[in-house]
C-alpha cells in the first residue's frame, strides 16, 4: 500500500509530496521535511497520520 507524503511551504521551498511503497520510507522523508519546519502527513492505510503517529504504528506494528 502506498505512503503519500505531504509537506506545506516553507519559507525557501514551495509545498512538496512523495509516494512510497514502505512506510518506513515514507517516514524517513517525513522526518527529513519536518526538520526543515515544514508541517508534515503522511496518509496511507486509510488514514492520515502524523509523522509521530507513523512512527508508533511502526513501533506497535499496526497492520499495513
Amino acid at each position: 500500500m502506498p505512503y503519500i507524503v505531504q509537506a506545506d511551504e516553507s519559507e525557501d521551498h514551495s509545498a512538496v509530496s512523495k509516494t512510497h511503497e514502505d512506510r518506513k520510507d515514507a517516514l524517513v522523508t517525513a522526518v527529513k521535511w519536518g526538520s526543515e519546519g515544514r508541517k508534515v502527513r503522511i496518509i496511507g492505510n486509510g488514514r492520515i497520520y502524523t509523522p509521530t503517529e507513523l512512527a508508533l504504528s511502526i513501533i506497535n506494528e499496526e497492520p499495513r
